[in-house]
């Protein structure tokens, strides 16, 4: 059993670890330079991800630490089968993608989709915006990295 004091605590650990990440994702973006026919330069895609996840991990940050001040009167939160759930989830993705059975815009949908449906707490009421998000993001992206960055996504 984990209280809302405790989760939120956890929240600012992985908060400040995603903000030092991007933080070094970005500061080495920063080191590729621009080619003879490349007007914006080979680290500009890394830059804006690094700068998104960045504005991201400050967000959470921020959430977790309004949150740590307000939790008085807490209640205790089972997390255990949700967390195993995720994790589990989550090592499928990677390793769907790192063998190349599955291709990245088809691994996304459902990832997203199932994650939602372990994450959250009405998950029938989100279940067809997860489903529209989960497309338009890995269906997007994957154009967006195919034909305008000309990189082939796994």
């Amino acid at each position: 059993m984990a209280t809302q004091r405790s989760i939120n605590r956890a929240e600012i650990v992985v908060a400040l670890v995603a903000v030092a990440v991007s933080a070094l994702f970005l500061a080495d973006a920063r080191r590729y330079s621009a080619g003879p026919f490349e007007p914006i330069g080979s680290g500009a895609a890394p830059a804006g991800v690094a700068a998104g996840a960045l504005t991201l991990g400050l967000i959470m940050l921020w959430q977790a630490a309004r949150g740590l001040r307000s939790s008085a009167g807490e209640t205790a939160v089972e997390l255990g089968p949700r967390v195993l759930a995720t994790f589990l989830l989550t090592i499928a993705y990677v390793v769907l993608l790192a063998t190349g059975w599955v291709r990245y815009a088809f691994a996304t949908v459902p990832f997203f989709v199932i994650g939602v449906l372990v994450i959250a707490e009405k998950p029938r009421k989100l279940l067809p915006w997860a489903v529209a998000i989960a497309i338009v993001l890995a269906f997007g992206l994957d154009f967006t990295f195919r034909r305008i960055f000309v990189v082939d996504i796994p």
